[in-house]
């Protein structure tokens, strides 16, 4: 367990190190990038993030996006991750993979 909110941090880069974390509480940073979470994705254990608070948690998406690139979480920002949510979001996420792949499948059925 990790606990570093309210210190004015403003990247993950240095958490990607910290391999056996299960919890990160980062409330009332400076996080303006949810490209940032990209240090988490190694973190195998890592079940519980908070982000509140952050100038990230305004982007579109945000809660959709955090479980996209961290599908193991079971809380985020106090709140549960449910089955349901996660099974939701992970089939929005191959929704819109098909809908970028389709226009191509279909030009190279038009003109092979």
């Amino acid at each position: 367990v990790l606990s570093l909110s309210v210190n004015n941090i403003t990247t993950l880069r240095s958490m990607a190190k910290c391999r056996m974390l299960k919890e990160l509480y980062l409330r009332k940073n400076n996080i303006f990038d949810l490209q940032e979470l990209q240090h988490l994705t190694g973190l195998r254990h890592l079940r519980v993030l908070w982000l509140s608070e952050n100038p990230c948690t305004e982007e579109p998406d945000y809660r959709a996006r955090v479980i996209r690139m961290l599908p193991k979480l079971a809380k985020l920002d106090n709140v549960d991750i449910t089955i349901d949510e996660r099974a939701q979001v992970l089939a929005s996420a191959d929704d819109h993979v098909r809908a970028v792949q389709d226009p191509r499948q279909l030009r190279s059925k038009a003109f092979p």
